[in-house]
């Protein structure tokens, strides 16, 4: 026993370096554009880390990746006119959550020091904070009342999660600097007890530095 686990722990100690040339890590920021399904659109931010894991033994080029970012994914309401009170009320949005892609992708290289890159796969958001706001107005569009709540108590523990598909591409510069687009198409409706169909569609901007 003891001579099986030391023969494990040598391979272990062997594969190390390989795995370590495989892996990389990054930090990542950018921009979303929320467009989502019945509401208007919101833009917001991402910041957070990411982690490739290159598949050689799949095909050259292959690799995994995944992380975690926090992100904002504000939405709104249209203007809606009330004729029996006459004002006009309207909803604004601002959820963050934990964003957790895994996604499978494949590089091309197109340069000395240059890589084109396409990734897809499922993602989860984690709802962590966020908040909703009120609005009322007169005819005159001038704010008569403001009400501010917690979005997730408001919406209630449901609206926590939610989960998709999600697609990116663009390009690797000096194996270190990535500029890519992507889209996350969400497959959940977060708001079911609404009179709205809420599913996020969030158009994607994003910078990273590779470790």
């Amino acid at each position: 026993m003891k001579r099986r686990i030391i023969i494990i722990c040598a391979g272990l100690l062997m594969a190390l370096p390989i795995v370590a040339q495989e892996f990389r890590m990054g930090a990542l920021a950018g921009v979303n554009l929320n467009v989502p399904s019945d509401l208007e659109s919101g833009i917001g931010f991402r910041v957070g880390v990411k982690v490739e894991l290159a598949l050689p033994t799949v095909a050259n080029g292959f690799y995994t990746e995944s992380g975690l970012a926090l992100s904002s994914i504000p939405w709104k309401t249209e203007k809606l006119y009330n004729p029996k009170t006459d004002v006009t009320a309207q909803d604004k949005a601002t959820p963050y959550y934990l964003n957790i892609p895994l996604h499978v992708g494949y590089k091309w290289n197109c340069g000395q020091n240059a890589k084109f890159f396409i990734n897809a796969g499922p993602y989860l958001n984690v709802g962590l904070f966020g908040k909703i706001k009120n609005t009322t107005m007169d005819t005159n569009h001038k704010e008569l009342q403001s009400v501010s709540l917690n979005y997730f108590s408001y919406l209630g523990n449901d609206s926590r999660v939610d989960w998709g598909i999600g697609f990116g591409t663009g390009f690797e510069l000096a194996r270190h600097y990535q500029m890519s687009v992507g889209y996350e198409w969400g497959m959940r409706d977060i708001m079911p007890s609404q009179s709205y169909n809420y599913r996020n569609r969030t158009f994607t901007f994003q910078l990273a530095y590779m470790f």
